[in-house]
């Protein structure tokens, strides 16, 4: 297994990880109910095994199956200990960062987070100011990683916008996951000049 560091942080990860809307979203991959006990079991070997293998990056958020995914997760590595990275996730919608974070610490039963993100597919116009902005969603965060309630910020894209420059440039994230592989390869898209984003 490959380790690298992560982010800007100083953490070590596994370059491999592994990603949780297949345990928490009903049919994501194949069928699959995360309610249904077989089903979570599965997921449950499959995260033991990958520990196993060398893993030690685990993504999940609370929108893989209204928090079925972070139930699952929870289970798996209940039976590990403090092991692994663990990533979670919030809406960029979300009003109160704080009780949202409790909820997503409750379902995972841990009392801290390695990486909180904010879970987003692309950010308007709209959206991205409101998570920069003075009381925004990124300065709940800050504040709960300054309670030591959370590690490190971060958020997620599939697309290479506006907004997602904006967060960047302003180096208050840790890290950026940003969807990129072989169907899914517009977030690399080359056509523009890079000014032409802003």
């Amino acid at each position: 297994m490959e380790y690298v560091r992560f982010g800007r942080t100083e953490a070590t990860v596994s370059r491999s990880g592994f990603g949780g809307a297949p345990a928490g979203l009903r049919n994501y991959l194949e069928q699959h109910d995360p309610k249904v006990e077989v089903g979570r079991q599965g997921v449950i070997d499959a995260v033991l095994r990958a520990v196993e293998l060398g893993l030690t990056y685990f993504d999940t958020a609370a929108g893989y199956g209204n928090g079925e995914g972070e139930a699952i997760f929870s289970e798996a590595l209940s039976q590990i200990g403090n092991r692994v990275f663990l990533a979670t996730k919030l809406p960029p919608s979300t009003q109160g960062a704080g009780r949202s974070v409790a909820n997503n610490l409750e379902r995972l039963r841990m009392d801290d987070l390695d990486l909180i993100q904010i879970h987003g597919s692309s950010y308007s116009d709209e959206v991205t100011p409101s998570i920069l902005s003075e009381g925004g969603l990124l300065a709940e965060l800050e504040a709960l990683r300054d309670e030591g309630l959370v590690r490190f910020n971060g958020f997620t894209t599939e697309d290479n916008n506006a907004g997602v420059y904006k967060f960047i440039r302003s180096g208050r994230f840790d890290s950026v996951q940003m969807t990129y592989n072989l169907l899914h390869q517009h977030p690399a898209e080359q056509t523009r000049p890079f000014g032409s984003m802003f």
